[in-house]
């Protein structure tokens, strides 16, 4: 996130701290950032980056199955999280990368997106059970 701190640094003039917090006001330029990140992230049409593995990974692997059955793997979970991204909100998807990628706490949630504590622990309590409902109805178990 080296962007939003040139970002920020570029952007210092502008912060008011009547209007918010320094951290929030950070948050808020690193959330953006992320988002044009993962904008441009969908524009491309490569191998992503996690998948991506070098040849001397691949040679040190133990089974040539063993890579194939990982990639399906990820593969799938990219296809599931992709799902999920069209059957929740954009507020709740949100909700759900902070929390679960970036492992951000309720507060420091509520203070990025600008909710309060309550409004996020309802937020991520409807988010995971309307993932879950999606994810055992494409399961086939529901």
């Amino acid at each position: 996130m080296v962007e939003a701190l040139v970002e920020a640094a570029r952007n210092i003039g502008r912060f008011d701290d009547r209007k918010a917090t320094f951290t929030a006001w950070l948050f808020g330029i690193a959330r953006r950032q992320a988002q044009l990140e993962m904008r441009r992230q969908r524009r491309r049409k490569s191998v992503p980056e996690s998948a991506q593995r070098t040849l001397q990974s691949l040679a040190e692997q133990s089974a040539p199955g063993d890579l194939a059955e990982e990639m399906v793997s990820r593969i799938e979970a990219q296809q599931q999280v992709s799902k999920l991204a069209g059957y929740l909100s954009a507020t709740e998807m949100k909700v759900l990368v902070l929390r679960c990628l970036h492992q951000l706490s309720v507060k420091e949630i509520g203070q990025v997106l600008g909710r309060s504590e309550r409004a996020i622990d309802s937020l991520l309590h409807r988010a995971k059970r309307k993932a879950r409902e999606r994810l055992a109805e494409d399961a086939g178990t529901v």
